[in-house]
């Protein structure tokens, strides 16, 4: 007696709801955003100017875009043709290739990205520096422990240096 049952109102209701919203969705359209991409190839370090980028539309959601490209550079190699995604762009000044980061004494006043000059005392040199890290205020003295990038050449007479208590880095005010 099947035919007698009572028949699946829920059941119809349910399917007509999501058939409604397919078709809502479907005539709402795709919304889109410009997306940024490599127009050219860009180099790891190298700044994320105009000329460099072509901007498409995509799906929102769909690619993760930087919030702002002002000031960006290149974290990693980016091909042409690639989306511009915040995942490889940085704020920081990378190392600059060929260059070493090394553990130091930093005095008040250094901050991420300043050049910086590092005199060894003993051997009379100075050798350029980029403030890599801040690093954490000792409590002992009155100088931060952080990190300097140095030329390769340069590197490991500036750890022996910083490990003795050789070394001196200079500031520009």
């Amino acid at each position: 007696m099947l035919w007698l049952g009572r028949p699946p109102y829920l059941r119809w209701v349910a399917a007509v709801a999501v058939v409604a919203a397919a078709a809502a969705m479907d005539l709402r359209g795709r919304r889109e955003v410009p997306v940024p991409y490599a127009a050219t190839t860009i180099e790891r370090g190298d700044p994320i100017a105009p000329r460099v980028v072509v901007w498409r539309p995509a799906a929102v959601g769909s690619v993760p875009v930087p919030e702002d490209l002002d000031g960006a550079v290149a974290a990693v190699r980016i091909e042409r043709g690639d989306p511009i995604v915040a995942s490889v762009v940085s704020r920081d000044r990378p190392i600059p290739e060929g260059w070493w980061s090394v553990p130091v004494a930093l005095g008040p006043g250094a901050t991420k990205g300043d050049a910086v000059r590092l005199v060894l005392v003993d051997g009379d040199r100075i050798v350029p520096g980029v403030v890599v890290e801040e690093g954490e205020a000792d409590v002992l003295t009155a100088a931060s422990v952080g990190s300097v990038a140095v030329p390769e050449v340069d590197a490991t007479d500036v750890a022996v240096a910083a490990a003795e208590g050789r070394l001196v880095v200079l500031v520009a005010p």
